[in-house]
């Protein structure tokens, strides 16, 4: 297989695992926000660490299909976890409170900043 399908199919593969998450994370938060009226930030941050354990397996198995072990991956994988986290409670909060808009803009720009921080990472250091 050559070099440029290669990384399509596992870009499509890294936006599958990401989609899953992202319907986790946004499932706990709006769930959290509407149903038990926990502030955004709270929400956001137990919302993304409920989704780290689909983006955790589903790129180490599926995208990246690495052969590293788990002992040496999740400890990278964590601390990036830790500073996406940092950035989804930032985002949300510049979009949602300082912004005044809604969640689901705030959903949105986390997606997209963590997908591309998250891609860089795995693909560079973590399972690479």
């Amino acid at each position: 297989m050559n070099k440029f399908w290669f990384e399509f199919v596992r870009l499509v593969r890294f936006g599958l695992v990401g989609g899953s998450s992202a319907v986790v994370y946004a499932t706990v938060l709006l769930s959290l926000v509407h149903f038990l009226g926990t502030g955004s930030v709270v929400s956001s941050a137990l919302a993304f660490v409920a989704a780290i354990p689909v983006s955790f397996f589903g790129q180490k198995y599926f995208t990246f299909q690495s052969q590293g072990t788990v002992k040496r991956e999740l400890p990278a994988y964590l601390l990036l976890q830790g500073v996406n986290l940092i950035a989804s409670v930032f985002v949300t909060y510049t979009v949602v409170d300082l912004f005044g808009m809604s969640h689901f803009f705030g959903i949105l720009a986390v997606v997209i900043v963590i997908t591309m921080v998250s891609y860089a990472a795995m693909a560079l250091a973590i399972f690479g």
